[in-house]
């Protein structure tokens, strides 16, 4: 299980948006890509990265899994929707 984490998205004036994502939620948080943009991940009660973090591509998707034993098959706690259909995504 994960503490709760933030997604901050960061543009260039600063931050846009923040997320929260919590190990409680039966569904995932879903963010839509933005072009130009840096996603931060930051655990809230550390207001540090998480210590581990399963990245995966689903189609044009991200999806992201926070839990420190996760694995393919462990449900996704984020989606960043249509993140390879940006011209150039940042990594």
């Amino acid at each position: 299980m994960f503490n709760n984490i933030n997604i901050i998205t960061q543009g260039s004036e600063g931050t846009l948006e923040t997320s929260l994502v919590t190990n409680e939620s039966l569904s995932p948080t879903v963010l839509k890509a933005q072009e130009g943009v840096a996603y931060e991940l930051r655990a809230l009660d550390s207001q540090l990265a998480p210590q581990q973090v399963l990245v995966s591509r689903n189609g044009s998707n991200l999806e992201l899994r926070f839990d420190e034993f996760a694995t393919a098959d462990t449900p996704v706690d984020a989606v960043i929707e249509g993140y390879y259909d940006l011209p150039q995504p940042l990594h």
